[in-house]
């Protein structure tokens, strides 16, 4: 008798875990079916470990590609075929390695909702790229054209990293450029 009821006591005994999820289910979600069902969709999207770790290589591997570009190289001022830029104007300006390479979006959260997975990767341009007076005249964004096209161009020579590289308007506008591999 005493045995049975001491034994089913620790059985039924929660542990701190247990309790601290059962106490998140009811915060934040008011219900356990609520829970499941969000823990099933993630685990849906989650990437797979393989993926995750060929991405995290490969924006490693293109941080030392855009570190090992020869600094002081004047970037090309060809037509940008970026409209409605107006690159008539002649801006002098040098290759800086950026200041950061940043993996961002859903990969960095370790999720993927499409079946053709995208990678966003961030390039922070140097601080002494650009200056305050950028901002008016397209400067700013002439600039930044210049600078993508370049790595864009150093993209393509290095095929282990690029192969099919292509500067394509970021929703369709024509003021933020991206390369697309």
């Amino acid at each position: 008798g005493n045995k049975a009821k001491k034994i089913k006591s620790k059985e039924t005994q929660l542990s701190v875990e247990e309790i601290n999820e059962l106490k998140e289910t009811e915060d934040l979600y008011h219900s356990n079916l609520f829970r499941m069902q969000i823990t099933e969709t993630l685990k849906e999207v989650k990437l797979k470990t393989d993926q995750q770790e060929f991405v995290v290589k490969w924006v490693s591997s293109f941080k030392k590609f855009l570190r090992k570009l020869p600094s002081g190289e004047e970037l090309s001022s060809k037509p940008l075929k970026i409209k409605p830029i107006d690159d008539t104007k002649k801006i002098q300006v040098s290759y800086k390695p950026p200041k950061n390479v940043l993996l961002y979006g859903s990969h960095a959260l370790e999720t993927n909702i499409d079946v053709k997975s995208t990678v966003d990767v961030l390039i922070v341009l140097p601080d002494d790229f650009l200056l305050r007076s950028d901002y008016s005249n397209q400067i700013y964004q002439q600039k930044r054209a210049l600078y993508l096209s370049h790595v864009a161009r150093k993209l393509r020579e290095k095929v282990t990293l690029g192969g099919n590289v292509k500067i394509v308007n970021f929703k369709n506008d024509p003021l933020k450029p991206v390369i697309q591999l």
